[in-house]
């Protein structure tokens, strides 16, 4: 798929919350995975979790971490 990648992009459709301790932090968050690849388009709701690192330069994020969202209209596969 990437070799043939054409376009990738997130769109934002949920922020949830951030939480912050001392030099860590996490926040979560839902979004579309927008990906073009040989002329088709697909978008996948995905839920994503980033851990942040304060550093010197400011926050860098240290973690990511994205799981599909299956629903209805999903290209994702549901079980059965």
């Amino acid at each position: 798929m990437f070799a043939d990648l054409d376009y990738a992009d997130n769109k934002l459709t949920r922020f949830y919350q951030v939480e912050v301790e001392g030099d860590l932090a996490f926040s979560s968050f839902t979004a579309d995975a927008i990906v073009e690849s040989n002329g088709e388009r697909t978008i996948m709701p995905v839920f994503y979790t980033l851990g942040w690192r304060k550093t010197a330069n400011g926050w860098r994020i240290i973690h990511e971490h994205g799981s599909n969202l299956i629903t209805e209209d999903s290209p994702v596969s549901q079980p059965r």
